[in-house]
């Protein structure tokens, strides 16, 4: 949970066996159940897997579900491989700053500009997974719209997001979001 200063609270803990449908399931019902207030959860902070995410849309419809920053460079990062993507170590540190940048994308516009440098690599193989898995749902985890949801400024979702970042990378959002 994140209240009016950006600080967070856990509300509910639960260790799972397996992160099936099944057992995320269960761990939702078990939450809804033993608080009945549940329909007023307005955001959800998740990884990127998709059985979490999508019972977690099923179970609090009404809640938007966002992405921790973390999560999100994490995945990318093990699945732009040079031997996955067919890349050379060059071009796989181009591409996860371009995407990186993406993360911090100012708005709409700059979004897009930078998705057309991704798009100019013409790296064929990290585009079609690019716009496969994360392109479709940028307003899960690109700073710039999670703030829309959260109401909250690039330096506080940095916080929300739990995320150790350098002076100089927090200096170089702060001033981009204030430009």
């Amino acid at each position: 949970m994140v209240e009016s200063n950006g600080l967070s609270e856990i509300v509910g803990f639960c260790l799972l066996t397996s992160e099936d449908k099944e057992n995320v399931s269960n761990m939702a019902l078990t939450f809804k159940n033993y608080n009945p207030e549940w329909k007023k959860i307005k955001r959800i902070m998740a990884d990127k897997d998709f059985t979490e995410r999508n019972v977690f849309k099923e179970q609090f419809p009404d809640s938007q579900i966002l992405i921790y920053i973390f999560y999100c460079l994490r995945s990318i990062s093990r699945k732009l491989t040079c031997e996955k993507m067919k890349i050379n170590s060059g071009d796989r540190i181009m591409v996860l700053e371009i995407i990186q940048s993406m993360v911090f994308a100012k708005n709409d516009t700059d979004y897009d500009e930078i998705h057309k440098k991704l798009e100019d690599t013409n790296m064929e193989t990290v585009i079609n997974y690019f716009n496969k898995n994360w392109h479709g749902i940028k307003t899960e985890w690109v700073v710039y719209f999670q703030s829309k949801f959260m109401n909250l400024s690039v330096i506080e979702l940095l916080n929300v997001n739990n995320v150790r970042f350098s002076f100089s990378l927090l200096f170089y959002c702060y001033r981009k979001s204030n430009k």
